[in-house]
């Protein structure tokens, strides 16, 4: 019996612990001030292509996680990018929108060097622009599981060069879809100088059959796919139970600067929608 009497007397001993334990926690308010993590750092978007008119430098400034205006645009700094003996000026022709003489385009296999003065302190960052990818044919059909979008494949054949990266983007109606979230890549790491036929590269396309699209392919590196991939899982919608993995920071700007500067070699191939 007294026995029995110990065991309740520590059964309400442990439940009034248990019961104080989860009153202190409710009382800890928990602050990660990431309003004021902001440190104004400098954000570069930035190509070189073998193509005119597709040559610009983008430049703004980091805002605050809880700041609900668009972040500032670089309109004072001092942009050039240089290849060899040859140095070309890029002028700020827009809000945060630095571009060169309309004549200037990149060519494969040369590196670019980019180099910003902004304040007093220099960014600088390096590209070498890979071989292009030529697709043979595209091809689009109703998705699946959906039949509001359109799924898009590819029929071609990798480049006899290795360890190439690629990334696709496409323009509806003229208009270039330029969302990261909307983007899709490829590399030839497992399967190199093979032939693709009929490969799916997009899924899941708003679109009207009779709409004309455009799939553009841009040439890259490791590092670029590996940037855009950590920018995805930054869109990502969390789980219901549990949030998606982030995506590890990476940028080839120097100088604690973030974003990415990158030489490419663009190709397009178009088609309309059908069923």
């Amino acid at each position: 019996m007294k026995i029995k009497k110990m065991k309740q007397i520590q059964k309400i001993a442990f439940m009034a612990a248990a019961a104080l334990m989860l009153w202190s926690c409710g009382k800890v308010e928990f602050d990660p001030n990431i309003e004021n993590q902001n440190k104004n750092l400098v954000v570069v978007e930035g190509q070189i292509t073998d193509q005119l008119g597709m040559q610009y430098i983008k430049l703004s400034r980091t805002a605050s996680y809880m700041d609900e205006t668009s972040p500032t645009k670089i309109d004072n700094a001092l942009v050039y990018v240089s290849t060899g003996d040859q140095t070309v000026t890029f002028t700020n022709t827009a809000p945060g929108t630095y571009t060169p003489p309309t004549d200037f385009i990149g060519e494969v296999g040369k590196t670019y060097n980019l180099k910003i003065l902004v304040e007093g302190k220099v960014y600088e960052a390096t590209s070498t622009m890979g071989q292009a990818l030529q697709l043979d044919t595209i091809s689009s059909k109703n998705f699946e599981f959906d039949t509001k979008y359109f799924e898009v494949t590819a029929s071609f054949t990798d480049n006899p060069q290795k360890d190439e990266y690629f990334i696709f983007k496409y323009a509806l109606n003229g208009v270039l879809n330029d969302s990261i979230a909307s983007w899709s890549s490829y590399d030839d790491v497992i399967a190199n100088n093979v032939h693709f036929a009929n490969t799916r590269i997009f899924g899941d396309i708003s679109g009207t059959v009779g709409d004309t699209i455009v799939v553009y392919t841009y040439s890259t590196n490791k590092l670029y796919n590996s940037f855009i991939d950590a920018a995805q899982k930054s869109l990502q919608e969390p789980l219901p139970f549990m949030s998606q993995p982030g995506g590890e920071t990476v940028t080839n700007i120097s100088n604690g600067a973030i974003g990415f500067f990158l030489a490419t070699a663009v190709r397009t191939k178009g088609t309309r929608l059908k069923h």
